[in-house]
């Protein structure tokens, strides 16, 4: 017996190398994740010469993702809640409109009816007055009067030679029956609604409405169809306004948060100065998966152009400087935010002395320093790098909003594009170029590919074309100066990228790489 266990342990002795490497290939599969994430964090290994050591560098740890560091909040301005359904908050007690909604709270119903020819007197309008008259059932519905939904099923069914009216008494019988999930109901009382009415600020509310309705109940393609199918029609300022929100709705909805920024930004070529436009469009982009937290930073210092003191912004471009690299400017604006009382802000202060320290805290550390006797040399190179970072800085931020104004400008014009049913037909011929460089192009429904050789290069773009608009991958060569081979002397990097059609003739794409904005326009000749 004795024999035979030696003999075991003679035998697992003679493979011990293969049990080893046995043992590894089991740590590192159970471990795999961990070991990546370790290895993942050196930036640098290589041998001292001369000795037999490794010299490695690790990342810091720093945080998981930066833009979780922003803070979504509501800006004071012009109000993002639709009138048609909300009650607007009254502050004076003696404002008739104040009472009314104030009685109609406390389920005073006969007071708010007594209340009601006094509030229609102070409208002058007389289509709002209409609209009010009738929105005064559905008032008293969502208050509890059990009476209003029948009240207002017998009143818009009687109404005769009056469209508008008859499309406010379908409007709010459309929120009711959603109200009590009668989606097929809601969808079609909406529906006769928007055809009732001429008002265009009328239309846009319906067709809100109703994309609305179908998003709740999953049905995206009907949902976003109904506003790309009117959006061209309506050219009148709020009308617009509001479908554009409705489109920045749906994308928020359906997690597309490039086309809700770009939703955000074609309404505020409308109204450039609301607030919540500027803030939701700001606070989009910073989290966009295509990177844009150049336009992110673009659209907060618009708002705070309009807002100096409006610390959630404040916080929040901190965090746009942070992760485009500003460092001075980050800290600049979290203690702006931190002065108005902004908690988050100071979480955000705390990871930055964690990380990167202060810029006037260093300062006075520095000015103490060279007051000692025989300070070192470091104190004062140390002084002037702070003059240099903060130098290079304002130029690098120049850079980035001139980059970020190229791509607004862009966007502007693509929001046109992808927000249309009116499509341009182009035809596909021999005739198109890059300059005076021949381009190939090839399309299969919606898919479409460009090619084109500019000496040994060869150059390729592939994408998806949504009514006029195009989301791109440009494949880029790059040459491979240790190739030794022709088969690879280019490398291929894919860029994404976005280009639109100006015309049957024209296509313009925009792309970023390597920090550098890549603008290419192809024609047909």
């Amino acid at each position: 017996m004795e024999n035979n266990t030696i003999e075991v342990i003679k035998t697992i002795g003679s493979q011990w190398k293969f049990l080893l490497v046995v043992f590894f290939i089991i740590i590192f599969i159970v471990k795999w994740k961990t070991i990546w994430s370790f290895v993942n964090n050196f930036t640098q290994i290589r041998v001292k010469r001369g000795q037999t050591e490794f010299e490695m560098h690790r990342q810091e740890n720093k945080e998981d993702n930066e833009t979780t560091n922003q803070e979504k909040a509501i800006p004071k301005g012009d109000s993002l809640e639709d009138e048609n359904e909300d009650l607007q908050e009254l502050e004076n007690g003696d404002n008739v409109f104040f009472q009314y909604h104030e009685a109609l709270r406390e389920k005073k119903f006969k007071d708010a009816d007594e209340l009601l020819d006094r509030v229609l007197a102070e409208i002058e309008d007389p289509n709002r007055k209409k609209e009010e008259f009738v929105r005064n059932f559905y008032l008293r519905h969502k208050y509890g009067d059990t009476s209003a939904f029948r009240e207002l099923e017998e009143y818009t069914e009687n109404i005769e030679n009056d469209d508008e009216k008859k499309s406010h008494g379908f409007f709010y019988l459309s929120l009711i029956y959603n109200q009590a999930n009668n989606y097929p109901k809601a969808v079609e009382l909406a529906t006769k609604a928007l055809e009732l009415t001429n008002k265009n600020e009328q239309k846009a509310y319906c067709i809100s409405r109703i994309s609305d309705y179908h998003l709740e109940n999953e049905n995206t393609k009907e949902s976003l169809d109904v506003i790309i199918k009117h959006i061209d029609n309506i050219n009148e300022k709020q009308p617009k306004v509001t479908l554009y929100r409705a489109l920045a709705n749906y994308y928020k909805k359906t997690e597309n948060k490039l086309l809700e920024s770009i939703a955000y930004q074609k309404a505020l070529e409308l109204t450039p100065n609301n607030t919540y436009l500027l803030f939701d469009a700001a606070y989009n982009y910073s989290e966009t998966e295509q990177d844009l937290k150049d336009l992110g930073l673009l659209f907060y210092k618009k708002l705070l152009g309009f807002d100096s003191k409006f610390q959630s912004a404040l916080n929040n471009i901190g965090v746009a400087y942070k992760n485009l690299g500003l460092e001075i400017k980050s800290i600049e604006h979290y203690k702006k935010a931190f002065e108005f009382k902004n908690s988050l802000a100071a979480s955000n202060i705390a990871y930055q002395l964690i990380h990167l320290g202060f810029i006037e805290e260093a300062e006075d550390y520095l000015k103490k320093a060279e007051e000692f006797e025989n300070p070192h040399e470091n104190v004062f190179e140390a002084t002037s790098s702070i003059k240099t970072k903060i130098t290079k800085e304002k130029e690098e931020e120049e850079k980035i909003l001139n980059k970020a104004n190229k791509k607004f400008r862009f966007f502007n014009h693509f929001g046109n594009a992808v927000f249309t049913s009116k499509k341009i037909d182009f035809k596909i011929s021999n005739n198109w170029h890059y300059g005076e460089i021949p381009i190939t192009i090839s399309k299969n429904e919606n898919l479409i590919e460009f090619s084109w050789e500019n000496g040994e290069e060869k150059h390729s773009i592939s994408g998806v074309l949504t009514n006029n608009s195009i989301s791109a991958t440009y494949k880029k060569p790059k040459k491979n100066i240790y190739s030794y081979s022709a088969e690879n002397r280019y490398t291929y990097r894919d860029v994404k990228g976005f280009g639109y059609l100006v015309s049957n003739q024209k296509i313009t794409f925009i792309f970023e790489f390597e920090s550098k904005i890549i603008e290419l326009n192809f024609y047909e000749k």
